[in-house]
């Protein structure tokens, strides 16, 4: 037997009829809140007017704008408040704005609305990125007088407005401006699978010139010796995770943070990477030698499965760092041997793929120890932080420089 699947309606469009003896408008729509359709009729301005022909263009002028607004998203019971997550970042925030919030927004409750469907679906850290840059954006079109648009009025005009003061008054880098664009490009996409608007305003974005590179470099030999020397002094724990980082070439925020001691296996010398935490999903990393002498020097396998390798009692524990622990620690010993800027914790992995690079190893083997997706990845970072690599060029020295 064949079963049907009945939809929902939940608009019904409006329409003129009568009401007393005059013209109204009539729509309907289905509340949640009462699982229910629901009826609205709109008699006001009818009686002033002097005939029919007067309410008849009432009449298609109401039609008209109720049927945009309930198109758009709008809900007659709907008060349009927008409660977000994090109200103290919201404030923190908006301090560079000099704005209050004003909860009548059609914009903001949308984007809400996109916040709460995209927290389903990316990472914790990704979701960071769509809330604080979406949030920058609803305020600035509240500090220009923009924040009672409808979505669908939001054009590219209004967005390369808001573009150009990024580059110009934030004076944000390429790379900044590109995830700006990244992430309301995303929202719009969204207003228009659900036929909010009928194009994206975000095709025609200015891009910015590159201001500066803020990458991590590649940590000299010299500079390494003192550094490791002051760490593994001070601070075992974090010598530890330098060595973890330096020789796994992992990523600090969650791949390293909340490595557990049960992933970590001497018996196949081999550290595994959780889906859930890993940038490109799960992996097996293999362990140098060295640093499973490490492991063994700091029992750390003696420790309980489920602890956290790098606990923030010192130790292996339930509890791990936060996630700016590493590079605010690192930062405190490059400050204190007077280090140059451009080191940061993540300079470590580089400077093992620069070693493997000078150890022989293949791209093959570097693409796969950096846990890259492709090729292009791969030859993309070995050419940002150390160049073309040529033996020829490295030993070019022409005849004539003998003695000199």
């Amino acid at each position: 037997m064949r079963t049907r699947n009945f939809r929902k309606v939940e608009v019904i469009l409006p329409k003129a009829s009568t009401f007393k003896g005059r013209l109204c408008v009539l729509y309907s729509v289905y509340n949640p809140r009462t699982d229910r359709m629901e009826r609205y009729r709109i008699v006001r301005g009818f009686k002033a007017c002097a005939d029919r022909q007067e309410e008849t263009k009432l009449a298609a002028k109401i039609i008209k704008e109720y049927t945009l607004k309930l198109r758009a998203g709008w809900r007659p019971w709907a008060d349009d408040a927008v409660i977000y997550s994090d109200e103290t970042e919201y404030q923190a925030i908006a301090g560079m704005f000099g704005t209050q919030r004003r909860d009548g927004s059609h914009i903001r409750r949308h984007v809400s609305k996109f916040i709460e469907e995209k927290r389903l679906s990316v990472s914790k850290k990704s979701m960071e990125s769509y809330v604080s840059k979406l949030r920058i954006f609803v305020l600035w079109l509240e500090k220009n007088d923009l924040i009672d648009r409808r979505v669908y009025e939001i054009d590219d005009a209004v967005i390369n407005r808001f573009i150009t003061y990024l580059i110009q008054e934030r004076q944000l880098d390429r790379l900044s401006i590109e995830k700006y664009q990244q992430n309301l490009n995303q929202f719009f996409k969204y207003c228009l699978s659900r036929k909010l608007i009928d194009r994206l305003p975000t095709t025609t974005i200015p891009k910015p010139p590159k201001r500066q590179d803020m990458a991590a470099r590649p940590i000299a030999d010299c500079d390494m010796q003192k550094l490791l020397a002051l760490v593994a002094k001070e601070d075992p724990q974090f010598f530890v995770a330098c060595m973890f980082e330096f020789f796994l070439c992992c990523r600090p925020g969650n791949e390293l943070r909340l490595l557990k001691v049960e992933d970590i296996n001497l018996f196949t010398q081999t550290v595994h990477i959780r889906a859930a935490n890993g940038k490109t999903g799960a992996r097996n990393i293999t362990m140098p030698e060295a640093l499973i002498e490490l492991c063994r020097k700091h029992r750390i396998t003696d420790y309980p499965a489920s602890h956290y390798v790098f606990g923030n009692d010192g130790e292996p524990g339930p509890i791990p760092w936060g996630k700016n622990y590493f590079n605010r620690r690192f930062r405190e010993f490059r400050e204190r041997l007077h280090l140059p800027s451009g080191y940061k914790f993540y300079s470590l992995k580089h400077t093992a793929a620069g070693k493997l690079l000078e150890s022989g190893a293949s791209i093959v083997e570097v693409r796969n120890h950096l846990g890259h997706r492709d090729f292009e990845s791969t030859i993309h970072y070995i050419r940002r932080h150390f160049g073309e690599r040529s033996e020829k060029v490295a030993n070019f020295r022409p005849d004539f420089l003998k003695g000199l």
